[in-house]
């Protein structure tokens, strides 16, 4: 993630987009034996005071960052949904392609958002005291 002279963030990500073809392939074989189960939804994502979100707007949106793509499907993302504060890290002793899965993770999140009517900005603050690991981002949400 870089920061350009304006202030505005530039954050990489790769979208995976399509289908699994047929027949033999390496990287099927070498995946098969991780587990393909996702993790579970609250030890993602996070309301204020820690609180699990309830809210079914919310939730429809988090699903498609759960969902998202991430490499050995490490799910490395974790958010803080606080107020119009969505607040993104990354999980602590993962390898620096976890920052490229947090960007991915990013993009659904700012996908779904668009989809639902929620219209906002990304930013960074310098500090977050309940953070989740280590800290990347924050959406600012305009219109809620």
């Amino acid at each position: 993630m870089k920061e350009d002279r304006s202030g505005d963030l530039h954050i990489p990500a790769i979208v995976t987009v399509g289908e699994a073809g047929e027949g033999f392939n390496v990287a099927n074989l070498l995946l098969s034996s991780k587990k393909k189960k996702r993790k579970d939804f609250n030890e993602l994502f996070f309301g204020e005071d820690g609180r699990k979100i309830e809210d079914s707007g919310k939730i429809k949106i988090l699903e498609g960052v759960r969902w998202s793509p991430s490499s050995m499907n490490s799910q490395p993302t974790r958010v803080i949904w606080e107020g119009n504060q969505v607040h993104f890290f990354c999980k602590e002793g993962g390898m620096n392609v976890h920052y490229i899965d947090v960007g991915i993770a990013m993009s659904h999140f700012f996908l779904r958002a668009s989809q639902a009517g929620l219209k906002g900005k990304w930013t960074k603050i310098r500090h977050h005291p309940k953070a989740k690991g280590r800290y990347v981002a924050t959406f600012m949400i305009e219109n809620e």
